[in-house]
């Protein structure tokens, strides 16, 4: 399976990492990277 990600998306999710890390920090933020990763990720 392969996902695609608009470049509007791309801007959304960028702006949401950016808003975690000001709000609860740099590891917080890494940490939703991280899960979203392993949430895209197929077998």
């Amino acid at each position: 399976m392969q996902v695609y990600v608009t470049r509007r998306a791309e801007q959304n999710f960028d702006s949401i990492v950016d808003y975690t890390s000001q709000k609860w920090g740099n590891k917080t933020a890494q940490a939703f990277c991280a899960k979203d990763r392993r949430n895209f990720q197929t077998s």
